[in-house]
């Protein structure tokens, strides 16, 4: 299907939503991390509304809400309607951030290691359609988008679709679980998105319904809880993490290589009095040190006296949303992703003018630099963002660099 058509699925939702708003019944489920209740999706009487047509499609079921941290554990599922709010309670505050995903499967239990893409044919065997069907997976998921799987670290471009376009909506994906062969939706969580409606949240499915007319929803977040081991050289490195250390202190982040470094430097945009921030474990424990933390949303310069490994364990809840400022900025790059560069900064395109990093292991040359004012024909050193880098940005205006995962 194309877009025409999916343009008249989004159509036919939003004018069920306007129709359902004045009833919507909103539900929260209080939940332990992973497993987060179910519901009972029913599909509604959905109309198209076209100058050309006018069709009957009961196969799709939209939930939306916010997610938030406190209460305690419960399930609870909710029938009928086609359209739900449903704000999700979790008791683990690594979720709070909205740097992760949301999932929504037929079956109880998920092993996130079991998961890989699926294709939109298998949503319309699921939905019992044809593929050039009105409101079918084949005409829903035309797009692709990039996904970061915390359970499996690492990340899959899925058949996806953006659920309330032209707006800045939410993207979903679509994915499987090869034990069972079961449909998995993800949804992109996001810190203060916009859905259908206009309201302010963190999340917004679109769910397919079965022939029979009800389809029971189990509801996940990530697991992502990780481990990462990154290769320091001697003399001078700019790094930063993948995952945010489970304690932040930087003593004891850097306690795997004590004795091994001679100090940690990190350079403070919003700090105009004092940019640097600087941490040295030789000096006496009552002079205060004002580099004192460290997390994944930061590069940092660390100084070592011999090459090791450091060991980091936390988890993978770093901020894809990093505010940069006017001017220098030393940041971190909390993804396992590799991107080509002018991919990597794509969101904030002419408003930086230079990206610098530092290889370490590249005695002949440590500097790598990519300069978009530059024209096509001049080779450019720093050809992509990797995993465990620091880089500095310059900006020239204030911006949010969305790290793409």
């Amino acid at each position: 299907m194309d877009w025409h058509h999916h343009k008249e699925l989004v159509m036919l939702l939003l004018f069920l939503m306007a129709a359902f708003v004045l009833s919507a019944l909103v539900v929260i489920l209080k939940v332990t991390p992973g497993y987060l209740g179910h519901l009972v999706a029913e599909g509604g009487n959905m109309t198209s509304l076209n100058i050309s047509q006018r069709e009957q499609a009961a196969s799709w079921e939209g939930v939306y809400g916010n997610i938030s941290v406190g209460g305690s554990a419960m399930s609870v599922s909710v029938g009928g309607g086609a359209i739900q709010r449903v704000d999700i309670v979790t008791a683990d505050s690594g979720y709070a951030n909205g740097s992760f995903n949301v999932y929504a499967s037929n079956q109880s239990s998920l092993d996130f290691a079991c998961l890989e893409p699926a294709a939109p044919s298998d949503v319309d065997l699921h939905l019992g359609v044809g593929a050039g069907s009105l409101g079918s997976g084949t005409g829903t998921f035309t797009a692709q988008a990039l996904f970061m799987v915390y359970g499996q670290n690492a990340s899959h471009l899925l058949n996806a679709t953006l659920t309330n376009p032209p707006s800045s909506g939410f993207w979903e994906g679509i994915m499987r679980d090869n034990s069972t062969g079961n449909l998995v939706f993800v949804g992109k969580v996001l810190p203060a998105g916009v859905a259908y409606n206009g309201e302010t949240v963190n999340y917004q499915l679109l769910l397919p319904v079965s022939p029979s007319g009800n389809d029971t929803y189990h509801f996940f977040l990530d697991q992502y809880g990780c481990t990462e081991e990154i290769e320091i050289e001697l003399a001078d490195n700019l790094i930063s993490f993948v995952c945010n250390p489970t304690d932040p202190n930087i003593s004891v982040v850097l306690a795997p290589i004590d004795g091994e470094y001679e100090s940690a430097h990190h350079y403070d945009d919003e700090d105009p009095i004092d940019h640097w921030k600087v941490y040295n474990p030789a000096l006496p424990g009552w002079v205060v040190q004002d580099l004192a933390t460290l997390n994944s949303s930061m590069g940092f310069w660390l100084k070592m006296n011999a090459s090791d490994n450091l060991t980091v364990t936390g988890s993978m809840t770093g901020n894809k949303f990093q505010p940069l400022g006017l001017d220098y900025n030393m940041v971190g790059y909390p993804t396992t992703v590799p991107m080509a560069i002018n991919l990597s900064l794509a969101s904030i395109e002419n408003n930086y003018t230079s990206i610098h990093m530092y290889n370490a292991s590249d005695t002949a040359d440590h500097w790598k630099v990519y300069n978009p004012a530059l024209p096509g024909w001049v080779v450019q050193d720093l050809t992509r963002t990797v995993p465990h880098q620091g880089y500095w940005i310059r900006m020239n205006q204030t911006e949010v660099w969305e790290i793409m995962w």
